[in-house]
């Protein structure tokens, strides 16, 4: 085979990794400045603190959900996880401002695809934080799938990095 031409793409239907949607430093979802991240009532994962304001797609999948206000996107997978990224801490009450949306509700994503830009500088200013919040939704946990954390509090972490996988339970 020349330069890769007819290789399949090795796919692992028991697991999905979750890629990073920006690059930043992995906060641990517990010490986030809202109750319902911090006591995981929607699902788990981690929080990153920004370094810019592209985010992108964690995997290839289906935008779910996608706020009209910008602030937060729900990707689910072909294999069935869904991921929720939430951008920033009370940024809902900013009705949009700061935000611009680059996909639409119900449209396929690439990964790594950009589906969302932050200014940070109005998000820091304007909301209680920038956190990006990356979880598995408990939807996901609560059907055939568990979290396996790949990234630690203090790591720095750059766009398209594992932050960690959805793995299907054993049933």
């Amino acid at each position: 085979m020349f330069f890769g031409f007819g290789k399949k793409k090795e796919t692992n239907e028991n697991e999905l990794k979750i890629l990073s949607p920006c690059d930043g430093k992995i906060k641990d979802l517990t010490k986030v400045d809202d109750a319902v991240f911090a006591e995981k009532m929607t699902g788990d994962g981690v929080a990153i603190i920004p370094k810019n304001g592209k985010i992108l797609a964690p995997f290839k999948g289906k935008m779910q959900v996608v706020f009209d206000t910008g602030h937060a996107y729900g990707i689910k997978s072909d294999l069935g996880p869904e991921v929720l990224i939430h951008i920033g801490i009370d940024t809902v009450t900013l009705n949009g401002q700061g935000f611009t949306k680059k996909v639409s509700q119900g449209k396929s994503v690439r990964e790594q695809a950009e589906i969302a830009e932050v200014d940070l500088k109005v998000i820091n200013e304007l909301a209680k934080g920038s956190d990006i919040i990356v979880i598995l939704t408990d939807d996901s946990l609560e059907e055939k799938w568990k979290l396996e954390m790949i990234v630690k509090p203090g790591d720095e972490v750059k766009a398209g990095d594992i932050l960690f996988k959805a793995v299907k339970k054993d049933n």
